[in-house]
């Protein structure tokens, strides 16, 4: 511990959300602060009645009231009631009101982005997040970045002070690993009906996920691999007609939508490789997450990504879908060339760490005080 104790305070809306990167980063975090918070006392407002509880040194406070009610309302006074000295806000929105210093955590810029005349969310949230981003980064008293390219997307888009940033890198959970057992991989083989080969993608179906393109990639090859199928999970996503269109014409093609995060390590373990073409992401946890499970992984080339794969990956043009097709068919072909991804991959997964993540958060909050 670095000087005196502080009443550090995280707000922790999404913390129910396990399937997305601001839950996991909020669940993995606060596991670790509730073990070892170096002396300093940790509070979390959230939405989530019972959720706080798994936490037991942790002072949790609960307001199940919507979005806009918590995030401008119930989050200002918790700060003053609490008498917080610091405060870290992973949902890219300090409010206004608020006690004690400010801890951005900034996970990607996709509010911003725009590919192929198609923005990554809707106009309305599109425009009042790019609003509130720019005006929170700038109140903050530090802005933590999940990766390097999101940091550096953070000069360039808001032109912010380099002095004011930091990377705070996420990981793939402790359960993240190889899954041998055989009625382990039956059961989950036959609760998802999945077949004997099969090409994975995990994550939503929103347009910069580049689905459309990984689809058109698999037509490319489907008749080279017979039994070859291609599994997509993940939510509902948004804008994502065109998606849903081409998996339903194509019976190889299955959607299992979201998937319980005690099953993922047996779909990783399972499938023949995983492929994240993903046009722009923050980090790219679903990377790490099959490195973990022995799983070879195709991924893009742009943003983060190459920084989180590291050299345990096969990377392709994701602009282009004979560049994807290509990737798919250099790791289906060589059984040594795929061998040596999955032992890249499990050297590449122990450069992060949720343990280190948390002594950084740590240092930061103890740092601008």
């Amino acid at each position: 511990m670095s000087g005196e104790s502080l009443r550090i305070g995280i707000v922790a809306r999404d913390l129910e959300k396990t399937d997305g990167g601001t839950g996991v980063m909020l669940d993995q975090l606060l596991r670790r602060l509730d073990t070892d918070a170096h002396g300093h006392r940790i509070y979390i407002i959230h939405r989530s009645p019972g959720l706080g509880k798994a936490f037991s040194h942790v002072h949790a406070t609960v307001r199940r009231h919507p979005k806009p009610v918590f995030d401008f309302v119930d989050v200002p006074i918790w700060t003053h009631r609490n008498k917080l000295d610091v405060v870290v806000y992973p949902k890219n929105v300090i409010p206004w009101g608020v006690r004690g210093k400010r801890i951005l955590i900034v996970l990607d810029l996709a509010y911003f982005w725009t590919v192929d005349q198609r923005h990554a969310y809707p106009l309305m949230d599109r425009l009042f997040m790019t609003r509130m981003m720019t005006l929170s980064s700038r109140r903050a008293d530090s802005v933590a970045a999940i990766s390097h390219n999101t940091r550096t997307d953070l000069h360039r888009q808001l032109g912010l002070d380099p002095e004011k940033t930091m990377v705070l890198p996420l990981a793939a959970a402790e359960c993240f690993t190889p899954v041998t057992s055989p009625s382990e991989l039956d059961r989950v083989r036959s609760l998802y009906r999945l077949p004997e080969r099969f090409i994975l993608f995990t994550g939503g179906l929103s347009p910069r996920k580049n689905i459309v393109r990984l689809i058109e990639a698999f037509q490319l090859i489907q008749g080279e691999y017979p039994g070859l199928h291609l599994i997509l999970t993940g939510g509902r996503g948004w804008r994502n007609a065109e998606e849903a269109a081409l998996i339903e014409a194509n019976p190889r093609i299955r959607r299992l939508g979201s998937v319980p995060g005690q099953d993922l390590p047996a779909l990783y373990s399972l499938a023949s490789l995983c492929a994240y073409p993903s046009l722009y992401e923050g980090f790219g946890i679903p990377v790490l997450e099959a490195q973990a499970c022995g799983c070879p992984v195709l991924a893009s080339n742009v943003s983060s990504i190459p920084e989180v794969a590291g050299d345990g990956a096969h990377y392709a043009d994701p602009y282009s879908a004979h560049g994807i097709a290509a990737g798919c068919r250099a790791i289906l072909d060589d059984d040594a060339y795929r061998d040596a991804l999955i032992q890249k991959g499990f050297h590449n997964k122990r450069r992060y760490s949720w343990d280190e993540s948390a002594a950084i958060l740590l240092k930061l909050c103890e740092a601008i005080n």
